[in-house]
């Protein structure tokens, strides 16, 4: 039997969803699945993780209770002044501070929180945490607006 010519045959042109029955057709078999792919499909790594649970009204600008080290504020202050000075002027972006100082958010939280309250922070710690409010920017400088 021979084939039509190829302008005789009528041509099979879908656009968007105006696509036929066949439209995902790859191999030619009415079959829309793409052949590469195996019914063995595992789900995504997106569907395994858990959603993140929604902050309860009540819970929004809280104080952290209590740290785990009653001083941890102290060293956590001593060591960014360190960290501050070996700094200078100079650079943030790449510096690692030689006495091993990093963020903590937890101490933050709670220093934002707390640093008014002369009970949980002595002058000395007050003074260096006015150093330190000085350079907070983003999410912990409108936590300490509204602290």
């Amino acid at each position: 039997k021979k084939s039509k010519p190829a302008e005789d045959r009528p041509k099979k042109t879908s656009f968007g969803d105006d696509a036929g029955d066949d439209a995902g057709d790859v191999n030619g078999t009415g079959d829309a699945k793409d052949p590469k792919k195996g019914d063995d499909e595992e789900p995504k790594k997106d569907d395994k993780k858990r959603k993140r649970t929604p902050k309860k009204a009540s819970d929004v600008g809280k104080a952290p209770k209590r740290l785990r080290d009653p001083d941890a504020h102290l060293e956590y202050l001593a060591r960014w002044s360190e960290a501050h000075q070996e700094r200078g002027n100079g650079p943030t972006k790449g510096f690692k501070p030689s006495n091993g100082w990093k963020l903590d958010k937890n101490v933050q939280n709670w220093l934002i929180h707390n640093a008014c309250d002369p009970d949980q922070v002595d002058e000395d710690a007050f003074d260096m945490f006015t150093m330190y409010a000085a350079g907070l920017r983003g999410g912990p400088l409108g936590r300490m607006r509204d602290a």
